[in-house]
């Protein structure tokens, strides 16, 4: 299940559900994410405790009304999981002034520091 989240109402009421988890997964998605000229358009959101995917729809929203959001990812309590979350990282960062830099869990780096405990070599993988 997909909640929209555009309006200040909605902002609220998905911050303080995800204030009370330990995880959040995290993507980010727009136009050239990290760039000079990048643009964040939407920020995906979800936990453990619900099968519910929250889109922020950042376009739509002013600065002031996604503070919270850009709070909540800022929260050294809260682990982040993301996939790749470099550019997403520099774009919030740069962009929206929301500094993550604690408590990330990035599977990719997971995943290709694995290989050589899971035997995966560059041959098997092609």
């Amino acid at each position: 299940m997909f909640v929209l989240c555009n309006d200040e109402k909605t902002i609220a009421e998905v911050v303080q559900f995800l204030n009370q988890t330990s995880c959040v997964f995290l993507d980010c998605e727009g136009r050239d994410l990290g760039t000079q000229n990048g643009a964040l358009s939407i920020v995906s959101l979800g936990s453990l405790q619900s099968e519910t995917i929250f889109l922020v729809d950042v376009v739509s929203l002013s600065r002031e009304a996604l503070g919270p959001v850009f709070e909540l990812l800022g929260k050294k309590n809260l682990r982040k999981v993301v996939w790749d979350g470099r550019m997403d990282f520099s774009e919030l960062f740069f962009g929206h002034s929301t500094q993550i830099d604690s408590d990330v869990l990035d599977l990719q780096l997971v995943d290709i520091t694995s290989r050589p405990a899971r035997g995966e070599t560059e041959y098997k993988r092609k």
